[in-house]
């Protein structure tokens, strides 16, 4: 099973209007009002939409989430209608906040606006390490994906990786700031920056192709066992890990990005499970022996560059689907297909 945490979720307010014109201080100044023409609420944050899209793709995930007040009920219920996620709650103080995507309906051009979210102690730090204590052994693998909340030590990812990467848990970190560099102390497994959240581990802007690359290679430096996915909106793609350089460019999408970088990682992780055995037949390379874990499988298959290709192949196919939905929908299974199609790998090594 696939664990995601998400520390810091949201409800996600989807409004869409006609346009959204390019603001001049005049038009500022006026202060002229924009009509909503349709309105969607789901619960949001990056863990949750990773799971959600595993769930698309056939892979089983929990969710651990912390929520609190009227708007994680909220949150609940619109998780509840949704049908495709597995809640983990841990109660928190405060009031689960609310995000806002303004997108336009001419040209998909879209405005987010992200509160910061409810303070939180070591209390509930805790109270989420014992749930996922509860959830992951061994054959599991664990996504700390997003934000961290108010009130959170900065070290908290890397506190996470450090516990369950020791206990056989493969773990993916996808985050930003201060949280994903001390998370990259402790080797996570995978790592999912977009280029803007690459830069800032650099501390400078990371424009050619050549620069992504290598500040890629001295995240990941010579461990065996670690993969860097770089992704960049429309632009290309990219897969570092101590032994490959691969880059694939997204088919064209026309929706709103938001939640894409989350598709992209739930496709690579799905890319990298260990294939079922079919019955009868003898066990595969990726089947489990005695006492062994599908953290060691997922290890294996990151070691294997032909399986890499497919999972970065259908991460990209991923989050191309979901750019082609408006705000921030989840795309269909069936149209994946097509996106898949479109989608082609480049070994730059």
């Amino acid at each position: 099973m696939i664990v995601t945490v998400t520390l810091n979720p949201c409800i996600d307010l989807n409004l869409e209007v006609e346009d959204l014109p390019l603001v001049s201080d005049d038009m500022a100044r006026e202060a002229r009002p924009l009509r909503a023409l349709a309105q969607r609420k789901r619960p949001g944050g990056k863990g949750i939409n990773v799971s959600a899209v595993l769930h698309i793709l056939g892979v089983k995930s929990a969710a651990v989430v912390l929520l609190g007040g009227p708007g994680g009920e909220e949150f609940q219920t619109l998780a509840e209608e949704t049908g495709n996620l597995s809640l983990r709650v841990v109660p928190a103080p405060g009031n689960t906040r609310t995000n806002i995507v303004v997108t336009s309906r001419r040209d998909g051009r879209h405005l987010k606006v992200n509160q910061p979210g409810a303070q939180v102690g070591p209390e509930e730090i805790d109270r989420v390490r014992g749930t996922i204590d509860s959830l992951v052994g061994p054959g599991d693998a664990l996504v700390l994906a997003g934000s961290l909340p108010p009130g959170a030590p900065t070290g908290t990812y890397a506190d996470l990786i450090e516990r369950f990467r020791s206990r056989g848990c493969w773990v993916a970190l996808d985050s930003d700031g201060e949280a994903f560099r001390e998370g990259l102390q402790a080797r996570p497994h995978v790592l999912k920056p977009n280029r803007e959240e690459l830069g800032r581990v650099a501390r400078f802007s990371l424009d050619p192709e050549s620069a992504i690359l290598e500040t890629a290679g001295r995240v990941v430096g010579d461990a065996p066992d670690t993969v860097c996915l770089v992704t960049d909106g429309p632009r290309p793609a990219y897969l570092v890990t101590a032994a490959l350089r691969l880059r694939a460019t997204p088919p064209p999408a026309h929706g709103s990005p938001t939640g894409s970088g989350d598709a992209f990682l739930a496709g690579f992780l799905k890319g990298l499970q260990p294939e079922p055995e079919t019955p009868g037949a003898s066990p595969g390379k990726d089947a489990r022996a005695p006492g062994s874990s599908s953290a060691s499988a997922f290890a294996a298959a990151a070691a294997d560059k032909e399986r890499l290709c497919r999972a970065f192949r259908l991460a990209v196919a991923c989050g191309a689907a979901s750019a082609s939905t408006p705000d921030t929908e989840y795309f269909d299974l069936e149209g994946l297909d097509s996106f898949l199609a479109k989608t082609e790998v480049e070994n730059l090594a």
